[in-house]
């Protein structure tokens, strides 16, 4: 038995200067993301990626401008891919930022080098990640009252790997129109939008046409607090794959109607709102062959005066799966076919200022080739000013014809606010597809404004036992960090 242990400092620093009142330049040496919070985990039971949320604030700061064609289901720049990857973070060397307001343009710039390493993985394989260099500019201009056009450029450049090969620049540019009036026969909202988007693709080689690497797609909305109507039509090409944006799905035309009909009850049963919604997806290859057909129906949704709610959802679901599209599931196989399944969910939320709140979610009915009955649990209690405990349970029991499995994901979190400038905040989380139990702790003290102390706790443990109820647990790894920024203001 042997123990290694590291101290490894590390120096960073971040410079601001604020060039006009509305205009803000930034530089970042060693950026250190030590404090940001570990991702929920999530169970994964389609053949898509999934998409987590960004958590580092030098990439949250100002972010809002990088909004492209937002509900068009489009991403060409998704910052979790500077800095990370699979979840694991990648040194940042040094990085720089420009954002703010000028004139009616709304602008940002991000230039940001990572750094080389070499990487241990499960399979006691060695990695190596080289070093790359990212940009990333966007600009929007506001049009009229309330609409805006705007441009997206991205590039990504890696540098050489151990033979000397470096992959040519990726590059990515795209446009996207908003415009939106409030005034639509008199006082009703109108939405129009449009986006293209083309990415560079430089192992082609100049064999593919341009639109080939391309998204596009319009959609308009009538968003009105009684009657919501939207339509949307997008095609992704099947090269289009934005080197820093996220795609989990490409090679399809869309089209997505929805209708939504919210009346609002008088004085009756503490209702402040009913909701009845059809959503309809019909999703065809480039060759316009149906893949996917796609209808969700809120049968009914209560929207209550206390903030409390209640859901209840029918899906009926067409899926063509061709050979190169087949895929496994915790290890059983999905097999290429055509699958009809109607499903069902109910949903229940209880307004977050309550002392004690939840959420209950119960769902089940036809999965791929056989069923799916799951529920969702959780709890949050806060006893007094400052004090937060929260916990979420999520089950899966899945049927199908060549096999069966269950899901178990736990997580349990919690907040310690002692006062405004020292906090506790921590969670522990287990799910049975990667059998880990994971720790993570965070205690910041705000010496005073711009100057933060962080002590930051990790520890990761495998389940050695047969399920969630038996755990037996062996350390797989831990670590402590402290961090201290000091801002210095002249």
């Amino acid at each position: 038995m042997w123990t290694q242990r590291i101290f490894r400092p590390t120096l960073g620093f971040d410079l601001a200067y604020s060039l006009t009142p509305s205009l803000r330049a930034a530089l970042t040496v060693n950026t250190d993301f030590a404090e940001v919070e570990v991702d929920q985990r999530r169970v994964n039971l389609t053949r898509f990626s999934l998409r987590f949320p960004e958590r580092r604030d030098f990439f949250l700061e100002g972010s809002a401008v990088f909004s492209f064609a937002p509900t068009n289901g489009v991403e060409p720049y998704f910052s979790r891919n500077i800095g990370l990857t699979d979840g694991e973070p990648i040194p940042i060397t040094w990085g720089t930022r420009l954002g703010g307001q000028a004139g009616r343009q709304e602008l940002s710039f991000l230039q940001i080098r990572t750094g080389s390493e070499r990487r241990f993985e499960s399979d006691s394989s060695f990695v190596d990640i080289q070093s790359e260099d990212f940009t990333v500019a966007r600009i929007k201009r506001t049009l009229f009252r309330q609409s805006s056009v705007g441009l997206l450029y991205t590039r990504r450049a890696t540098g050489a790997d151990e033979t000397g090969f470096s992959p040519l620049d990726r590059h990515t540019v795209g446009a996207d129109l908003d415009l939106y009036t409030s005034r639509f026969l008199g006082d009703k909202n109108l939405q129009f939008q449009a986006f293209l988007v083309w990415n560079s693709d430089p192992l082609a080689a100049g064999g593919t046409s341009f639109w080939s690497h391309t998204a596009r797609g319009v959609r308009i909305s009538y968003p009105n607090d009684k009657l919501r109507i939207s339509s949307s039509y997008r095609e992704l090409d099947e090269n289009y794959d934005p080197a820093v944006g996220f795609t989990n799905r490409n090679g399809f035309r869309r089209f997505q109607p929805t209708v939504t009909v919210a009346p609002r009850p008088t004085d009756f049963l503490g209702l402040r709102q009913l909701e009845f919604q059809v959503r309809y997806e019909h999703l065809m290859d480039m060759n316009w062959v149906l893949e996917t057909r796609k209808t969700d129906l809120k049968l009914l949704g209560l929207r209550f005066n206390s903030g409390d709610r209640v859901d209840f959802d029918l899906t009926q679901l067409f899926d063509r799966l061709e050979p190169e599209d087949a895929f496994s599931i915790r290890g059983v196989p999905i097999p290429a076919g055509e699958y009809n399944t109607l499903s069902w969910r109910v949903s229940t939320r209880t307004a977050s200022q309550r002392i004690v709140s939840g959420s209950l979610n119960l769902n089940g009915g036809e999965f791929w080739s056989g069923t799916r009955t799951g529920y969702g649990l959780s709890v949050t209690v806060r006893p007094s000013s400052g004090i937060s405990l929260s916990t979420r349970y999520d089950r899966n029991e899945v049927d199908l014809a060549d096999g069966s499995f269950t899901t178990n994901l736990g997580r349990v979190s919690g907040g310690w606010h002692v006062s405004p400038w020292a906090s506790l905040t921590g969670n522990v989380q287990y799910d049975d597809g990667s059998e880990i139990v994971g720790l993570y702790a965070r205690f910041r003290w705000i010496i005073r404004p711009g100057n933060d102390l962080y002590f930051v706790y990790t520890q990761n443990w495998n389940n050695l036992g047969d399920r969630l109820q038996d755990l037996d647990l062996a350390t797989r790894s831990r670590g402590a960090t402290t961090k201290i920024n000091y801002t210095h203001r002249f």
